[in-house]
């Protein structure tokens, strides 16, 4: 094998004799020459992967406008799931829970006690009339049967009970008198003690302040004549008048404390009284307001209480006529009447359910206060769920009656009502989507879920109604415009367009573009003028 001699390189040879100078120079100028043909190599070796690259094809899929609105994509929306017979339970009375009947998750019966709110007034009322319903029964069998001695004597000790009554129901009346005027209202009033009354909280109306003042001072003599009443008064006494004149002065007053109450919204901030005082005053003027109302029922039931037993003490000594019986059957209308009223009163304290289900929702607790008309409870039946689901104006004319719904988890329903009209806080309408007995087994009482409407028919309608919509997909937004690609000539075209609301899905077209315009449906990744091949 012959020996490798350097030597014999022939550019080294040619470097013989050369000086040392200039053979630096010429391996200076082969190194660049060696650099400018790797650089002419890699540009060609890369033009060629971008050539390759851009004989990529793409396969894209092209449409009618007019056939993706009627037959080729579904309408998409969110709804909730729902029982079809469900009740929100609110109480007609506010007030503090004193007692809890259920709680969550039980299954509850129609006219179950839930709760109830303190009602030892509403019970006490209920006792009251209770009894005069009785009396007058009583009467009324007394006069229809004849009347014998000991039935005289039972009379009079009704007589002398309903007088008893009378006299407790004066009593407390004076009480709540007193505590109305001296108690809440004189808080709102200085110079009471010297004759020179005058009304706190600065209001918008002087008028009615000064009818406040004088007023007040005119209920002095209110409440000089109760003190001496409430120390003289007795079962002897004249108590008829007393009830009558007691009645006037309770209502007078309490047209006082609705003035003030009247005053106080209109009250303003001052140096004197603040918001959080004008807000006491109020809530103080409430309560008062609220024991005067319980004293003029008491006081009027006191009055039929006693007029009832006389005149059934009446009958019973002289004797009963016809028309004395219908008199007894009227009375013991009037006394049911009353006794029904406060049976009323007192079942607004009462909370039921008035449907037989499941308790979904139950958030008070032994001790809270409730407000009248807060919702404390929610009854369902979840054995029977619905879908409800709201749609624009745009897509009604995409849903109908009886149509089949696609929901999530391979659930199929169909729908059952439509609203006619847009609801006037969401602007949308309802759709309500009945589903069947098996999706109690995968959906939940107030799940959220997907839901997509399916074409009504399995042709797409000849003629397009109303404003043209594109899938979403089928939309490129770009800085300064918004486009859509048609195919010419196995190239992307783009088509510049002014889109509207969005519906589902879809977006709504205002210009731009016709429903016979053909486009591509996924523009994602698309370019303009790139080679495409559309898909068959």
């Amino acid at each position: 094998m012959p020996s490798f001699n350097i030597q014999n390189v022939p550019f080294l040879r040619l470097l013989r004799g050369v000086s040392w100078r200039s053979r630096r120079t010429l391996s200076i100028i082969l190194l660049l020459v060696i650099a400018l043909i790797a650089v002419v190599a890699y540009i060609s070796l890369s033009g060629g992967s971008t050539e390759l690259a851009e004989k990529q094809i793409r396969t894209v899929v092209v449409k009618r406008v007019a056939d993706l609105m009627n037959g080729g994509t579904t309408l998409s929306v969110i709804a909730e799931v729902q029982s079809v017979n469900e009740a929100k339970i609110s109480p007609e009375n506010g007030g503090r829970v004193v007692r809890v009947k259920a709680s969550l998750g039980d299954h509850v019966g129609a006219g179950q006690v839930l709760a109830e709110l303190e009602n030892s007034s509403q019970r006490a009322t209920v006792l009251q009339v209770e009894g005069a319903y009785d009396a007058a029964k009583a009467s009324l069998h007394k006069i229809q049967g004849g009347t014998r001695a000991e039935q005289l004597s039972i009379l009079q000790s009704v007589l002398a009970s309903a007088k008893g009554t009378a006299v407790n129901s004066l009593l407390t009346a004076y009480g709540t008198v007193d505590s109305a005027v001296n108690d809440t209202a004189d808080q709102m009033f200085t110079g009471v003690e010297i004759g020179q009354i005058q009304f706190t909280p600065v209001t918008s109306n002087q008028q009615r302040e000064v009818a406040l003042e004088y007023t007040r001072g005119e209920l002095a003599i209110v409440l000089k004549r109760q003190e001496s009443a409430s120390h003289a008064i007795s079962t002897s006494s004249d108590l008829k008048t007393e009830l009558q004149v007691t009645e006037a002065e309770v209502r007078d007053i309490r047209t006082f404390i609705d003035t003030i109450l009247a005053a106080l919204s209109d009250a303003i901030d001052s140096p004197g009284v603040d918001s959080a005082d004008i807000a006491a005053f109020r809530s103080d003027a409430t309560a008062s307001r609220t024991a005067l109302t319980t004293a003029l029922s008491a006081i009027t039931s006191a009055k039929s209480g006693i007029e009832t037993t006389e005149k059934n003490l009446e009958q019973g000594e002289t004797g009963a006529q016809s028309e004395d019986v219908a008199a007894a059957a009227a009375v013991v209308k009037q006394a049911e009447g009353a006794y029904n009223a406060a049976l009323a009163n007192l079942e607004k304290t009462i909370i039921r359910s008035p449907i037989s289900g499941t308790l979904n929702n139950f958030t008070i607790k032994l001790g809270d206060t409730v407000a009248p008309s807060q919702e404390i409870a929610i009854v369902s039946n979840n054995n029977a769920l619905e879908a409800i689901a709201f749609l624009t104006e745009e897509d009604k004319s995409r849903v109908s009656v009886g149509q089949k719904v696609a929901l999530e988890g391979g659930i199929t329903g169909v729908v059952t009502k439509i609203a006619p009209a847009l609801d006037p806080v969401t602007r949308k309408i309802e759709v309500r989507i009945g589903l069947p007995v098996t999706a109690i087994n995968t959906l939940t009482n107030g799940q959220s879920l997907r839901v997509e409407f399916t074409a009504n028919g399995e042709k797409p309608k000849p003629e397009v109604k109303g404003p043209l919509s594109i899938p979403i997909t089928a939309l490129k937004i770009e800085a300064s415009r918004t486009i859509i690609f048609s195919v010419v000539e196995n190239k992307s075209v783009s088509h510049e367009i002014t889109i509207g609301k969005l519906s589902g899905e879809y977006v709504q077209v205002t210009s731009g573009l016709d429903a016979d315009t053909k486009i591509v449906v996924d523009v994602r990744g698309l370019k303009e003028g790139q080679e495409v091949e559309i898909a068959q």
